[in-house]
Order: C-alpha cells, then structure tokens, then sequence
C-alpha cells in the first residue's frame, strides 16, 4: 500500500497515543485522550466510531474505518473548496481597501475637489458612502472566516501515566 507522509499536526499526539498503550492505559481511555489532544470534530467522530467498534462490534472495525477516512476525505475536499473561496473574498477585501486608499490619495493631491468635504456639510456628505465602505468591508471578512464546528468529544480524562 502505498504510504502517505502525516501532518506535521499529527506526530506528536500520535506518538503520545503510541506511548500511553506502552505504559498499560486502556485503548478505550488512550483514545478519549487522543481526541482531547487532536481537538478536531473529525478526530472526535474518528475515535467514537473506534471505541464503539471496540465495545459493540469488534469484527466490523475495519469496515468502520474505511467508512470513515472517506468521510473525512469527502470533508478535506469541502474545505479545501472553502479555502478556495475565502482566498477569493480575502483578495476583494484586500482590493477594496487599496482602491479607496487610491481614491483618498487622489483626493488629497487634488486639493481644490477635495474642498468642499473640509466644511461641516461636506463631512456629513461622507458620511454615508464611508459608513456603506467600512460595513461591506465588516461584511466581507465575515464571509472570509471559517470557524470549525464544536466538538463532538470534548473531556479532559486524569492520566496516571
């Protein structure tokens, strides 16, 4: 078969899980203590599909796990495509801000347009277009941010090891 390199993420809590079953911690608990280190909603689904594999229904583990790496596979595909799209919204932000920071250097190298917007009503006439400017931008770096869903697994269990 042919080996993949591990995540950098993933070779030092691995090689914890590896070192609590040479000290004698119940695969059960090095598993709940795995997914506490990945702190990762797939690893949490991972390890519950493992430990219920192990109490119920020992035969079907591997099945189980094959159903499971191409779900998380299907799941790095969508947030790959995700990344994609933020990428896209993160380059319009960055576009937008360069564009008015254009417009305000062409302003203020034009002095004489730019001073009308020097009286009390002028800068009330700015008002609105730069309050539209700053919430597309709020509006835009929201739509750029993924955030991971909650865990599934979240416990802290006492080692002894």
């Amino acid at each position: 078969e042919k080996q993949f390199p591990l995540p950098a993420n993933l070779v030092e809590p691995l090689a914890r899980f590896e070192r609590r079953g040479r000290h004698g911690i119940a695969l059960a608990e090095a598993l709940a203590l795995l997914a506490d280190d990945l702190a990762h909603p797939t690893a949490d689904v991972a390890v519950a599909s493992m430990v219920q594999s192990l109490e119920l229904s020992g035969g079907r583990v591997r099945q189980q796990l094959d159903e499971l790496a191409a779900t998380a596979r299907h799941e790095v595909a969508m947030r790959e495509r995700v990344d994609r799209i933020r990428s896209r919204f993160d380059f319009a932000t960055k576009a937008m801000m360069l564009l008015a920071a254009a417009i305000v250097a062409y302003l203020w190298l034009v002095g004489r347009i730019a001073d009308y917007y020097r009286t009390a009503a002028g800068q009330l006439l700015l008002v609105l277009p730069v309050a539209t400017w700053v919430l597309s931008l709020v509006w835009m770096r929201r739509l750029a941010r993924y955030e991971l869903p909650q865990r599934t697994i979240a416990r802290r269990l006492p080692v002894t090891a």
